[in-house]
């Protein structure tokens, strides 16, 4: 049997499929979660990549700590990945409604405007007194 750091390797290069044990997902969640705090990007990468595999609703815990990273690259793809979820990956896409990159906000804001969520008018409603007149006008539109 693997031992935890391979099967984390594993998932976060794509060689290896997601495991069945209960335990296992609970400590690679964990693990996920907390790298959020790594100064390494590709490390939180990896923890991305890790919680893609694992899917559901752990997959979005996961992407939730990561959506207001500092590098833009790793917001990008955490952004990705919860729109590749659906419906559920809506909270961790709606924690990125301020996010400080313009074209990435942009993303975010066209997204959750196209998916007429009701949580999502309540996540922009602070937005309706923000300095960009472009977040504004979405969040009156959402």
């Amino acid at each position: 049997m693997a031992t935890l750091d391979e099967i984390w390797s594993g998932l976060a290069d794509g060689t290896m499929e997601r495991p069945d044990q209960a335990a296992i997902l609970r400590v690679l969640v964990t693990r996920a979660r907390s790298t959020a705090a790594s100064s390494d990007p590709q490390e939180r990468n990896n923890a991305l990549n890790v919680a893609q595999v694992i899917g559901g609703p752990e997959a979005i815990e996961v992407y939730r700590e990561y959506a207001n990273d500092s590098e833009q690259s790793v917001r990008e793809k955490m952004f990705e990945f919860a729109k590749e979820a659906g419906a559920i990956g809506l909270p961790a896409i709606r924690a990125m409604v301020k996010d400080a990159d313009p074209n990435l906000n942009h993303k975010v804001l066209e997204l959750l405007f196209d998916q007429n969520d009701p949580q999502s008018g309540t996540a922009v409603r602070g937005l309706l007194t923000d300095a960009s007149a472009l977040r504004r006008a979405w969040a009156a539109l959402i």
